[in-house]
């Protein structure tokens, strides 16, 4: 038990809950992820060096170096136009410290993390929470006083990451702090409340942790630039920044100048300096720690505010970048209408710097990068730094990346981890995700993992690796079958070069648990439904920069449409729209599932939206519609609620008096009128029609788009939550017929010698036969009959039997538990068949029950809801 403690620990896994808490799997990978940290050697000074001690020893030095501030005195920039708090968000950041709050953020740290110096995980923490509040409150309210963190609690290990596969010198690992649990659990405290204020600061070319943007806005709008500057044949640069380092090279003044600029208090600027000047580290070098050494400058990675502060500094180079092009030094890229010019986008320490093409332009942000190195600290890294030249020749790019001494780029290229410039209609673009799968499939061998851990895998893992493309990009037909040909064959536990039967229909693994499925979900409806995210969010986001810019490429005069793209358009956004369009439900387009909620009426278009209907008026009357004056007129311009009555205030080209334009007319006048009151004191709002409550969820998109397939025939096993994985998916696969008995192996054209029932010799082995009517089973269900106090167990199917719980007269509890023995009786029967016919051990039906009982036991008692039962009680079926 304490190895398996301790394994869980390193591994920091969810799998030790539901998939193999001991397999050779689990054990082999836990092991070769402690062998990946081991360092064996560093070439140090061109010499590849084996000895620990002086691997030690030029460890703690190139790190002490590494965070240790050399340049005292920077200068100061000035950064007038940078945004600032409101007095109250000032205030609200420097209230007292609740015991509510310091328990919330307490709660809210992973339990199973790697340890700080201090030794203490949080599960620990919350297990004596009761005991520890009080001390934990002291503590607060100290720091609260004098904002300083005292010596010990302010010491982290630094343990180092390979960031290549075969390390051979320090800078090939990544530094990641491991910090006591008193110093985090003050900065997570301080980050929530950061967090809460942070979007009224920072700019919006910067999307990282600012709660309504997104990871993906960056790559849409680079994505949407470059097309448009293509298709209209506009010549711009994109230089892609690579910072030296930055975590480890900011500057602490400059952290605390930026936050008394932008109007944090001064308490809150003592509490941030004190995180920062308390830190002490010490590397860990093979488990073994360095001496420790002060840090005097730099963020720890691994701080939960880190990366708040960063996001603030960034903030220096955003408001340098603005000053140049408001004097005219720099000019970025002026999108169609003139409403919105783009310079540069960040997100956290990726940066791209978008501007008009020319060298003096170009060579103006390279004095700004400099200056902003000289301020903060954080130097770029030209040599690692990309040049990309849209609408020029290869000629011109080079000659440029000479001047500034960057690399040249090339379309289409990666930007936070999303293609740009590239065709993802073709399959070849899709490549990267295909190496993934690989990669991830190589280091797990389906073979020694249970169907239940396969399972488990594919839902945390596999399903989820194509997701951040798929919330990007409309996959092509051919990429969603190979991704999921692998997913199949990982299921039933084959690989590239062993095949193994599908023994059921993909159709029917990929369906929810309710619906009769393994709760699997096929990629082309987890596509449309994370692309159909966006729909939601151009409607429901007024003014962040991503939707500027769809706005400014795709609306014009000639397109009406309420989520708008451009015909002459081939870039993302594009493909997403007509996603919205193409994927249908019953006939019905998801995109008809979104209806505006008039609350004020100066949001929604009148005629452009959908309020009225799941139609927008525009295509219920496109007559009228082509008179209208004002076409993007809001529905506050057109109604009149007198609050008894409503009445239309229309403003037409010219009067109408064609036949069908008096017939929409008469239509339209009707169905206004005879809406109850309209408006109220509320903001406009979007409802998705998909569900009751309005709420747009991915997992409900998924639902609602799977709703229209027939699935009334299906078999739907009620899943036992205490049982494991691997138990459920057994009784799921029999239900369906697919496990290895004889019947279903001839099935299925597989020569069978004996098809006789191994265990009684009376009939065939089906399914329904070896768990109702076989003599061992019918034994066995008398055994625990009596055992749970009920009615003989008798069922004519297998699916008969695995109702059985409600309708033996059992409740709660009870209940609940027999269900999962039903389920554990049908696993032990086919273990010990399987048994008998591989190993030609004998079949015990009190052998099978005795299994049954110590098996249930062992699981309820560990992952049911009555953890603190005994062994007599079970063995009574008593659950008082």
């Amino acid at each position: 038990m304490r190895r398996c403690l301790d394994l869980k620990q390193r591994s920091r896994s969810k799998w030790a809950v539901d998939g193999d808490e001991n397999s050779k799997y689990f054990h082999g990978l836990v092991n070769s992820r402690i062998a990946s940290n081991i360092i064996p050697g560093l070439n140090i000074n061109g010499n590849w060096v084996e000895r620990p001690g002086i691997i030690k020893r030029e460890i703690l030095n190139f790190y002490r170096n590494r965070f240790k501030e050399l340049h005292e005195c920077r200068p100061i920039i000035e950064c007038q136009n940078l945004k600032r708090l409101s007095d109250f968000d000032r205030d609200s950041l420097v209230q007292p410290f609740s015991l509510e709050e310091i328990k919330r953020a307490v709660f809210s740290c992973g339990d199973d993390r790697a340890l700080g110096p201090d030794g203490l995980s949080f599960k620990f923490i919350k297990h004596f929470w009761s005991f520890l509040e009080t001390d934990f409150k002291k503590v607060f309210d100290q720091f609260f006083e004098t904002g300083e963190i005292s010596k010990k609690s302010g010491l982290s290990f630094i343990t180092l990451i390979p960031k290549v596969n075969d390390p051979v010198c320090l800078n090939d690992y990544r530094p990641i702090n491991l910090v006591g649990v008193i110093s985090k659990s003050i900065s997570k405290v301080l980050a929530e409340r950061l967090k809460r204020v942070v979007g009224s600061v920072v700019s919006e070319s910067q999307s990282a942790f600012v709660s309504d943007k997104s990871i993906l806005d960056g790559p849409l709008i680079v994505n949407e630039v470059v097309s448009w500057c293509k298709r209209v044949k506009k010549q711009m640069f994109m230089l892609k920044i690579d910072f030296e380092k930055a975590y480890d090279n900011v500057n602490w003044k400059f952290v605390l100048e930026i936050m008394r600029k932008m109007g944090f208090s001064e308490v809150w600027c003592r509490w941030i300096m004190g995180i920062l000047k308390s830190a002490r580290s010490s590397v860990l070098v093979n488990g073994s720690p360095t001496f420790e050494f002060h840090c005097s400058k730099g963020m720890r990675q691994g701080d939960p505010i880190s990366p708040f502060l960063f996001i603030l500094v960034m903030e220096g180079l955003s408001c340098m970048i603005e000053n140049a092009r408001n004097v005219g030094r720099f000019e970025g890229i002026r999108l169609p209408r003139g409403e919105v010019e783009l310079s540069h986008l960040f997100f956290a320490d990726d940066a791209v710097i978008l501007g008009d093409w020319s060298k003096s332009n170009l060579l103006n942000v390279v004095r700004i990068l400099r200056c902003f190195h000289l301020s903060s600290g954080l130097k770029i890294n030209l040599e690692k730094s990309n040049i990309f030249g849209i609408g020029v020749t290869s000629v011109e790019v080079d000659d440029m990346a000479n001047s500034v001494g960057c690399k040249v780029g090339v379309l289409p290229f990666r930007f936070l981890g999303l293609m740009v410039g590239a065709n993802m209609n073709r399959v070849s673009s899709w490549r990267v995700v295909y190496d993934v799968f690989e990669k991830r499939l190589s280091k797990w061998k389906a073979s020694s993992l249970s169907i239940g851990g396969r399972l488990t895998i594919i839902k945390s893992v596999m399903e989820c690796l194509p997701n951040y493309y798929f919330s990007f990009y409309k996959a092509p037909k051919r990429v969603i079958k190979d991704l999921e040909s692998y997913i199949r064959r990982f299921l039933w536990g084959g690989s590239s070069s062993n095949r193994k039967m599908h023994w059921v229909a993909w159709d029917k693994v990929a369906l929810p648990k309710d619906k009769g499925g393994m709760g699997l979900c096929k990629l082309h409806v987890a596509n449309s439904a994370l692309l159909a995210k966006w729909g939601w969010r151009y409607k429901n986001e007024k003014n962040n920069l991503w939707k500027k810019v769809v706005e400014s490429i795709h609306v014009s005069n000639r397109n009406w449409d309420f989520i708008p793209a451009s015909k002459n358009s081939s870039g993302v956004w594009r493909a997403i729209v007509r996603s919205l369009a193409t994927t249908v439900v019953e006939g019905v387009p998801i995109r008809r599932m979104f209806k505006g909620i008039v609350g004020d009426g100066s949001d929604i278009a009148f005629w452009i939206d959908p309020w009225v209907s799941d139609v927008p008026l525009k295509d219920l009357a496109p007559d009228l519609f082509r008179l209208e004056k004002f076409k993007k007129c809001k529905v506050k311009d057109r109604l009149i609620d007198s609050g008894r009555s409503v009445s239309v205030g229309w403003k037409w080209k010219h009067q109408p008096n064609e036949t069908e334009e008096m017939g929409q007319l008469a239509m339209l006048s009707g169905l206004l009128c005879a809406l109850p009151g309209v408006f109220s004191s509320r903001k406009d709002r979007w409802h998705w029609l998909g569900n009751g409550d309005g709420k747009f969820l991915v997992a409900e998109v998924k639902r609602f788009l799977l709703s229209g397939n027939d699935d009334r025939n299906n078999f739907v096993l009620n899943w036992c939550k205490w049982i494991p994985i691997k138990c459920n998916v057994f009784a799921w696969r029999a239900a369906l017929g697919g496990i290895p008995t004889s019947v279903s192996l001839l099935k299925r054209h597989v020569p069978v010698v004996d098809p006789l029932c191994q265990m009684c010799g009376f009939a065939d082995e089906s399914v329904d036969h070896i768990f109702t009517s076989c003599m061992v089973a019918s034994v066995l269900w008398q055994g625990i009959s009596q055992w749970c106090k009920v009615s003989y167990i008798y069922a004519f199917s297998f699916g008969d039997l695995l109702e059985l719980h409600n309708f033996v007269g059992l409740n709660g509890t009870a209940k609940e538990v027999f269900q999962g023995l039903l389920v554990i009786g049908c696993w032990a029967i086919w273990k010990a068949r399987n048994e008998l016919r591989f190993s030609n051990k004998s079949v015990c039906a009190s052998d099978i029950l005795s299994e049954v009982k110590a098996v249930g036991f062992l699981w309820f008692s560990n992952r049911g809801r009555l953890k603190s039962i005994s062994w007599d009680n079970w063995c009574k079926f008593c659950f008082m």
